[in-house]
């Protein structure tokens, strides 16, 4: 928050039984005008890091936080610290994705994995050619198209129906049934994907979508303790007496009501979530929490040389900043670069040319003013007590000391955590600092907290209205924010930040000097006078 050079002081007779003055101060600010920000979270992806990757996930609401309440223009991409494996270093991740039929005991029944170069659309499901019923065939994205068929409310698919041939032929199975025979658990080949609806337009993609399995025998197919999944934290079990009739479809979606009009024969609200095609995740998506979870989860099958400035670097640079990458770079927007590692950056040049290349992409003010471009970094932050020992360990797994990361967080002002923390707070913590906003501000004299009243003010003339009074009461001093007297400052929560550019009036009794402050009472409110 920027401090407006108003400050207008009242004297009154004095009162020898307080411990305060009589001097009433006002202290005027304001809050920030709507900020714009592309944030590059840059994952470490090596053997190590599952962990890590499931409880940044599970935090984009702490995350988020801080954007919510304070108007920001936001928008996410996500790449790796693996250079060596990489097929495109520095490459904005979205859209890949996989479902796994396991058993209980962990057999892989089927599987189907796809990835941004698949063919498929909002409203429309990827359905698997008719002539390509088979467990090898299903894996092929040549023998996978987009649904013509109109269902439910309106999107493209035929949730429970046989598809047609990618050609756009008929294809007429023949089909033998095992007469008299009982349910039997699916073998490899028994039983495959068939249609996958990841986007659907008509409804949310918290209840509509959904994706359809045949069986391919002449059994019936008991699916009881069966379970889809993915390579990330999706983990959904079938329930038991699920059965599916020789050569019948099962339909699997995550919402009996409002789902877009296919009829489920299993419903799992939780465990099955489908990514969308999205690169760049920004504020206007309505389902951006769960594709940010599976936007995180990068898995962990990178190198164990871990180049994270290198990857930055690649994503932010030709070729891939004008195709692949093309959008995410805005040319008015702050730019956050936040790092996550359990291991020390190894990228081949130094620190200060890495710096050099983030910051002049922002231009020479960068240089002086941090929001600009700041770098974070979620990594081992405490020095080690000897060379090779780990600097942390948690439920989470180990961290070890990532001096690298930790010099150009310092350098631009960005957040420094410890991997080893719990990522609740952490998430918070890297929203607030990329979203370009303080939750504090400084007092001009040290003020009795029990006097402080806070009120904020969308219009200059409703401010100028209240500098001309004095305020006669202390005010209801409940939760908004609270008053730290060793820094002398207002320190607010995230969900009561003042919105984008109102003014923030402080009024306060100014303590004498000496006066020695209970830090405990300084619990206080603010008050809206929008």
């Amino acid at each position: 928050m920027k401090r407006i050079p108003i400050i207008v002081t009242f004297f009154g007779t004095a009162c020898s039984e307080y411990t305060y003055t009589s001097k009433i101060q006002k202290d005027v600010f304001q809050q920030v005008r709507r900020n714009t920000v592309d944030i590059l979270l840059v994952l470490d992806d090596s053997c190590s890091m599952y962990e890590e990757q499931e409880s940044l996930a599970t935090n984009f609401e702490s995350f988020i936080s801080a954007f919510a309440g304070a108007d920001v223009d936001w928008q996410i991409g996500v790449t790796t610290t693996d250079t060596y494996y990489a097929e495109q270093p520095g490459l904005l991740l979205g859209g890949d994705d996989e479902v796994t039929l396991e058993s209980a005991d962990g057999r892989r029944i089927n599987e189907v994995q796809w990835d941004h170069s698949w063919s498929y659309e909002e409203g429309v499901a990827m359905q698997l050619s008719a002539d390509a019923y088979s467990a090898t065939s299903n894996t092929i994205k040549g023998n996978w198209c987009l649904a013509t068929e109109t269902f439910g409310d309106g999107d493209l698919g035929s949730p429970g129906q046989l598809n047609h041939s990618c050609d756009g032929s008929s294809v007429e199975p023949e089909e033998e049934v095992v007469e008299d025979a009982d349910p039997i658990e699916p073998r490899v080949g028994d039983i495959i994907f068939t249609e996958i609806m990841l986007d659907p337009s008509q409804v949310s993609d918290r209840t509509g979508e959904w994706l359809e399995m045949k069986n391919l025998s002449g059994y019936t197919l008991d699916l009881s303790g069966f379970a889809l999944r993915d390579n990330g934290k999706n983990y959904a079990v079938f329930p038991e007496g699920t059965l599916v009739d020789p050569f019948a479809t099962i339909v699997v979606g995550r919402s009996e009501t409002d789902n877009g009009g296919i009829s489920a024969d299993v419903v799992f609200e939780d465990g099955l979530t489908l990514n969308n095609n999205v690169r760049i995740l920004n504020s206007s998506m309505e389902d951006a929490e769960e594709i940010f979870e599976e936007m995180v989860m990068v898995g962990i099958s990178g190198s164990g040389i871990e180049m994270g400035l290198s990857a930055a670097q690649h994503a932010l640079s030709e070729p891939l900043i004008s195709q692949e990458n093309n959008g995410f770079l805005r040319e008015e927007a702050n730019l956050s670069l936040i790092f996550v590692s359990d291991e020390d950056d190894l990228s081949p040049m130094s620190t200060h040319d890495y710096l050099r290349f983030f910051t002049d992409l922002k231009g020479d003010d960068a240089y002086r003013n941090h929001s600009r471009m700041h770098i974070s970094a979620v990594v081992g932050k405490d020095r080690p007590p000897y060379d090779g020992a780990e600097s942390c360990s948690s439920s989470n797994g180990l961290g070890y000391y990532g001096p690298r990361y930790i010099e150009l967080a310092y350098q631009t002002e960005g957040a420094l955590e410890s991997i080893c923390d719990d990522f609740s707070s952490i998430a918070q913590e890297l929203g607030l600092t990329a979203s370009g906003l303080q939750l504090d501000f400084e007092l001009s004299s040290p003020a009795d907290p029990t006097s402080l009243i806070v009120k904020s003010y969308s219009e200059p003339s409703e401010l100028a209205e209240d500098i001309e009074e004095l305020v006669q009461d202390n005010g209801d001093h409940t939760g908004d924010y609270t008053y730290n007297a060793e820094k002398n400052t207002i320190e607010f929560y995230i969900d009561t930040l003042p919105a984008s550019e109102t003014y923030i009036v402080a009024e306060y009794r100014v303590l004498a000097e000496g006066t020695i402050v209970n830090q405990g009472a300084s619990e206080s409110s603010s008050e809206s006078a929008e």
